[in-house]
């Protein structure tokens, strides 16, 4: 069933990490308590699918331009981790527009926001050789998902939330609708990067 258990110390920092085929490795940190001895600590790791685009949250860029805004500093030292804990991984760093402006401008502008979060990563030492930038513009629109779901309860999980779709809904869930589009994920493309 994945669980392990082990003797802890007290007032100890720990750091695990754990894998499973298929998916990334994730870690985890916490400090035992310097003056329980009895105490027991579950940890659950909740990992990646490497076979599913991942979304990263909180990355913002300034209006109708690639620079990152500064708030986007924590996602991003978080996905330089992702790159160092999974070392054998190439990935495709995806940028995504909403509907609005032309197809040819939205394609230039994610293929340049998607180059920015690279730049990032290249920048704290990731390789630029495990690193694919590409922009999508809006020509990939959203499927809700579950955890979508659960925040926007009114798109049903799902859902694609193109063009015609959007166009039925009220001027405040367009609005919505425009903000899950806008995204950066990405994808593993390969997970034997110099193993051979």
């Amino acid at each position: 069933d994945g669980s392990f258990r082990f003797d802890l110390q007290r007032g100890v920092r720990y750091v695990m990490m754990a894998g499973a085929p298929g998916y990334l490795n994730g870690k985890q940190q916490f400090q035992s308590d310097p003056e329980e001895a009895d105490a027991e600590y579950a940890v659950d790791f909740v990992l990646a699918a490497i076979t599913k685009p991942q979304v990263i949250e909180n990355i913002f860029y300034d209006y109708d331009k690639a620079t990152l805004r500064p708030e986007s500093k924590e996602a991003l030292d978080e996905m330089v981790q992702v790159m160092k804990d999974n070392p054998n991984i190439a990935i495709e760093m995806a940028a995504h527009t909403d509907r609005v402006g032309s197809e040819k401008y939205n394609e230039g502008l994610s293929q340049r926001r998607a180059k920015s979060v690279v730049d990032y990563l290249v920048a704290h030492g990731i390789s630029r050789d495990r690193l694919e930038p590409h922009g999508y513009g809006k020509t990939r629109p959203k499927t809700v998902t579950k955890r979508i779901n659960k925040q926007y309860p009114q798109f049903a999980e799902g859902t694609l939330l193109d063009e015609a779709f959007i166009a039925t809904l009220s001027d405040e869930d367009k609005a919505a609708a425009d903000q899950i589009n806008r995204r950066t994920e990405f994808q593993v493309l390969t997970t034997t990067y110099q193993m051979y």
